[in-house]
């Protein structure tokens, strides 16, 4: 009889297991955000946007959440240029297939979706994001940077630069951002 019980206790320990392993899904055993995401933890919270263009200053929020798992953020920008709403979403993580940052942005603006990929400077604590932007009517298709510059723990420096006629980078757009308290 002993010969029987130890298997049998072995048996369903190990079904046990498995069955509570089953129950608490794939995402029960996660691993850590890579450091490389870690960088963008920071951009968590509410922040006051100031939003430059055409020589105007209009006001905005932003919102940023933390990604799954810590894995990147999730942001939401809201703004009025003038009459014309502004609404834009954001998914930002790190990649370490490719070795690089890369995101999704969708906007008010324009019914197709922008991905970016882009990289980290810590000495200059900017993190710079390339977009292809798709034609439009006819019209040839462009680059962007999407350039945020930490300017200290409560504000952030945000440029789109586009390509000018000789191949330099030219400001389109900068938006002030200043965490809310």
């Amino acid at each position: 009889m002993q010969k029987l019980l130890l298997p049998t206790v072995l048996v369903a320990s190990l079904s046990l297991a498995a069955w509570s392993l089953a129950a608490q899904g794939p995402g029960s055993r996660k691993a850590p955000p890579a450091p490389q995401a870690l960088i963008l933890a920071p951009e968590v919270g509410e922040w006051t946007a100031t939003v430059k263009a055409g020589g105007k200053e209009y006001p905005g929020t932003l919102v940023v959440e933390a990604g799954p798992g810590g894995n990147g953020i999730v942001s939401h920008l809201k703004a009025s240029f003038g009459s014309v709403p502004f609404e834009g979403r954001g998914l930002e993580a790190w990649d370490p297939a490719r070795g690089k940052y890369t995101g999704l942005w969708i906007y008010s603006l324009s019914p197709q979706p922008l991905l970016a990929e882009g990289t980290w400077d810590e000495a200059t604590k900017t993190r710079t994001m390339r977009m292809e932007v798709p034609a439009a009517e006819g019209k040839p298709g462009k680059t962007e940077w999407h350039v945020t510059k930490v300017v200290g723990d409560d504000e952030r420096a945000f440029q789109i630069l586009g390509e000018g006629p000789g191949g330099e980078r030219t400001e389109m757009l900068s938006i002030r951002y200043v965490r809310k308290k």
